[in-house]
C-alpha cells in the first residue's frame, strides 16, 4: 500500500537549509562579479571603443576630435595618458578648456568649452572673452565682429579699450567699429562708416567729449564725405574731406 506523507522539517534541518541557501546564492554572486571584473578587465586591455563629447558650441565638430586624439587611441583604455590627450584637443583652435575622462570599461568622454570670439584681430585671427587670440578658419571669422589690433601680449587691454570707448560713444550716434594700437604706442578708432580717428598716444577716453561733440556737429550730415579725423591735438581737432578740405576746430 503506497501512502502520500508530507513530514515537517525540524527546526534545525530549516535553519541548515536556509544556510545552505544564502551559501550557494552568494557563490553564484561573487562568481557573477568575478566575471564582471574579468571582462571590464578585459575590455580595458583594448582600445576604446567608444568617444564621446559634450560642451559643444557652433563651431567644433565630434569628428575633429576624434581625428587629433586618433593616434593615440591605439592602446589599452587603462594605459591612456589623459594628459596627453587633452593636450591633443587643446591644439583645436576652438577649445578654450578641456578634460578627458576614461569611461570604464571602454570608453573615453571629452568636456570640452568652446571659445567665444568678441573681436577680430590683426588679418586673420580672432580674439576671444578671455583675451585669448586664436586662429580659426578663415571661412569662420565674421565680418560683423569688431576689428581690433595691437601687440599681442596687449591684447587684452585693447579689447578692455575698445568696450569702453564704445560705450562712451553709444549716446552720441557715433559707433565704433574698430580700434588698434602700433608698436609706436598710438591709438587708432575706427567709425562708422570705416573713418579712421586718430587719438595719439594718450588715453582714447580723454578724447570723447571731443569726438562726440565738436567733431560730431561738423560731421553731421556728411559722414560720407569723412576721409579722416584728427585728434592728437591738445585742445583741438581736424576733420578731412574726401574733397581734400580740411576743417580744424576746439573743444
Amino acid at each position: 500500500m503506497n501512502a502520500a506523507a508530507t513530514l515537517p522539517l525540524s527546526p534545525l534541518q530549516g535553519v541548515a537549509e536556509v544556510r545552505a541557501l544564502r551559501w550557494v546564492a552568494g557563490l553564484v554572486c561573487a562568481s557573477l562579479l568575478a566575471g564582471g571584473f574579468w571582462a571590464a578587465g578585459q575590455q580595458a586591455t583594448h582600445p576604446p571603443s567608444t568617444l564621446s563629447v559634450s560642451g559643444l558650441g557652433r563651431h567644433l565638430q565630434p569628428s575633429e576630435i576624434q581625428r587629433v586624439l586618433a593616434d593615440a587611441l591605439e592602446g589599452p583604455v587603462s594605459a591612456l595618458d589623459l594628459r596627453d590627450l587633452r593636450a591633443r584637443v587643446l591644439t583645436l583652435p576652438w577649445v578654450a578648456e578641456a578634460r578627458v575622462e576614461r569611461l570604464w570599461p571602454s570608453g573615453l568622454h571629452v568636456v570640452v568649452r568652446e571659445r567665444e570670439p568678441l573681436a577680430r584681430w590683426g588679418t586673420d585671427s580672432l580674439l576671444d572673452r578671455d583675451g585669448v587670440i586664436f586662429k580659426p578658419r578663415p571661412s569662420e571669422i565674421s565680418t560683423e565682429l569688431p576689428q581690433l589690433d595691437g601687440p599681442a601680449d596687449q591684447a587684452e587691454e585693447v579689447l578692455q579699450r575698445f568696450h569702453g570707448l564704445r560705450e562712451a560713444l553709444r549716446d552720441t550716434g557715433l559707433t565704433l567699429t574698430g580700434l588698434s594700437l602700433d608698436v609706436r604706442g598710438e591709438w587708432v578708432g575706427r567709425l562708422a562708416p570705416s573713418i579712421p580717428v586718430r587719438f595719439g598716444r594718450v588715453d582714447p577716453m580723454g578724447k570723447v567729449a571731443v569726438l562726440g561733440g565738436p567733431v560730431r556737429r561738423v560731421m553731421t550730415g556728411r559722414k560720407s564725405e569723412v576721409e579722416r579725423i584728427d585728434l592728437r591735438y591738445t585742445n583741438g581737432f581736424a576733420v578731412r574731406w574726401r574733397t581734400g578740405d580740411e576743417t580744424e576746430g576746439g573743444r
